[in-house]
């Protein structure tokens, strides 16, 4: 969240936006954050956040995605719900 709202803050080109969404389907919790997203040009000192998303995402057995287009960033993560998960 941290980048989604510094990017925000410094995209001056374009209306800025997150949007969260947190939805259950079927046996499914699906969470998508989309933001504004910086140029190429702009340097930012970019946290250890998406790793430990994709660590969380993997020990849960699920799937995270990552889309950009020009003005917009996407992270999409699928988990399983219990008790149809394969936990330990």
């Amino acid at each position: 969240m941290d980048n989604a709202i510094q990017a925000c803050i410094k995209e001056k080109n374009v209306h800025p936006e997150i949007v969260i969404a947190v939805r259950r389907r079927h046996h499914f919790l699906i969470a998508e954050v989309t933001n504004t997203k910086l140029p190429e040009n702009y340097t930012f000192e970019y946290g250890t956040g998406l790793e430990n998303i994709k660590h969380i995402v993997e020990k849960y057995e699920g799937t995270m995605e990552i889309e950009t287009s020009e003005n917009c960033f996407r992270l999409s993560i699928l988990l399983c719900l219990l008790p149809f998960a394969n936990m330990e």
